[in-house]
């Protein structure tokens, strides 16, 4: 078993967080390249809590305690998730 000092363990911790935002980045630029490259006829459900993602489409549905309403606008999915209480 390794034994590091507490300046390697918090080397070690930055590392793998650099590492995952990375991959992170990564894997979302690539799904958008693909979402991007399919049909314009092709239905898509991408279920997402990102701004920018939820920009690009053009219906978005705002899900709450088993209800769906579809949001006309994003200013409109933005005010009934900051106004509506979330229940588990």
């Amino acid at each position: 078993m390794e034994i590091l000092n507490t300046k390697d363990a918090q080397i070690k911790n930055l590392y793998l967080q650099l590492k995952r935002q990375i991959l992170k980045i990564c894997t979302e630029q690539l799904l958008d390249n693909i979402l991007k490259k399919l049909p314009t006829d092709t239905i898509k459900v991408i279920i997402t809590h990102r701004r920018n993602t939820i920009e690009a489409e053009n219906k978005i549905f705002f899900i709450n305690s088993g209800e769906t309403s579809l949001a006309n606008s994003l200013d409109e999915a933005v005010e009934m998730l900051t106004n509506k209480k979330r229940e588990s």
